[in-house]
């Protein structure tokens, strides 16, 4: 298997996982027994979501998605398909240390390590 399909596979997967998750998140939303069109507005006003009740951390994500709550559950699904780049980044990496190719195993070291490095100081700021 090279490391094309290995990439290709987990890309593909991310999104369609990601999509998923994220559809039932909207699901979720829609109100019971409507068969009218809403504006996302109004449906954040019937699930009474307010700026403090956002999931504000990966932990807060989590915790609320697993208590089936849609702005969360949504939340988690854009968080999996923010992190899909960053694992095939990290899987390269592995490959060219694997095989040998120091280079190419250095370059995308340091990419994975600045992606990491982002996603630290944005958490700080």
């Amino acid at each position: 298997m090279t490391l094309e399909d290995v990439v290709g596979g987990v890309l593909l997967v991310g999104v369609l996982v990601s999509a998923v998750i994220i559809a039932l998140g909207l699901i979720l939303l829609i109100p019971e027994g409507t068969g009218k069109r809403l504006l996302l507005e109004q449906l954040l006003s019937e699930h009474a979501v307010f700026i403090a009740d956002l999931p504000t951390s990966l932990g807060a994500v989590v915790v609320g998605a697993l208590h089936g709550r849609p702005v969360a559950i949504i939340d988690l699904g854009l968080t999996l398909l923010i992190l899909t780049p960053v694992l095939r980044v990290a899987i390269s990496a592995a490959f060219f240390a694997v095989h040998g190719d120091r280079r190419y195993a250095l370059i995308s070291g340091t990419v994975l390590a600045l992606l990491l490095l982002g996603f630290v100081l944005g958490k700080i700021t």
